[in-house]
């Protein structure tokens, strides 16, 4: 029997990050993670920072890191909108330690030139790119 499948499509500002036929996807929503398998109802999502998992017919799953975005699963396709989505291997390690070097260093400061928000955020992007290309 053969497993069914569903059209993937991610596209960033910048590019079309993915176009594959997958299993099933896991994506974070803001109001918590969301399963998608084929033929599945339609739905339509904002999407918060975090992974991705997509699962292959290889039986093979991929972690992606996503930034935000907005997510639409009909008629057999899911299309996510991605402010950011990378791959394990498209992450820079040595680049997002820097970065989160760099906010942990901003937040420490308590300097009120600082934005806060602003520092907190790029602390949380680094994070969760370190997890994605460290496969935790």
């Amino acid at each position: 029997m053969a497993e069914r499948t569903f059209k993937l499509e991610v596209v960033t500002p910048e590019r079309l990050a993915l176009k594959e036929e997958a299993v099933s996807i896991i994506v974070p929503g803001v109001e918590g993670s969301i399963g998608i398998l084929a033929h599945r109802a339609p739905i339509m999502s904002e999407l918060t920072l975090g992974q991705v998992k997509v699962r292959y017919k290889e039986d093979v799953t991929v972690r992606y890191a996503i930034s935000g975005g907005f997510m639409e699963a009909a008629e057999n396709t899911v299309r996510i909108l991605a402010d950011s989505f990378e791959s394990a291997k498209e992450i820079d390690v040595a680049r997002a330690e820097a970065a989160l070097k760099r906010a942990q260093e901003r937040l420490a400061a308590k300097s009120s030139d600082i934005d806060m928000a602003r520092a907190e955020a790029a602390l949380r992007r680094a994070l969760n790119r370190l997890r994605v290309a460290r496969g935790e």
